[in-house]
């Protein structure tokens, strides 16, 4: 997920530079610096910090942006589900070693077993 996020963020850097640089002063128009201005605005956009350092002034950059901000907000929803689910997954394998579940009431004493 995150190695995907790295690639989706650099795809809309590039697109936000070239919505950006030349109306936005907080994109600078060259190219490198440009798109490390436009990659750093994408993490902090994608993440939901929102600095608020570097925004889009133009409307198609402001719309790359809403885009952005529902598609970071997905997969930064899908990296926390993978990490809670790799516990919870690496708990109930515990729990079973200790005594198999044999049908799905055998759940409800788990709860208080796991600590939660």
């Amino acid at each position: 997920t995150i190695v995907v996020m790295v690639f989706m963020n650099l795809a809309f850097a590039h697109c936000v530079w070239a919505c950006e640089r030349r109306y936005n002063g907080d994109i600078r128009p060259i190219y490198g610096p440009g798109i490390y201005d436009a990659f750093w605005m994408g993490f902090i956009t994608a993440t939901t910090v929102g600095y608020g350092d570097k925004t889009p002034k133009t409307v198609l950059g402001r719309l790359v942006t809403i885009v952005w901000m529902l598609t970071g907000t997905y997969l930064m929803g899908l990296f926390a589900a993978a990490i809670t689910s790799g516990f919870i997954t690496q708990q109930l394998l515990e729990i079973t070693q200790q005594a198999p579940l044999e049908k799905a009431s055998d759940l409800m004493g788990v709860q208080r077993r796991v600590g939660a």
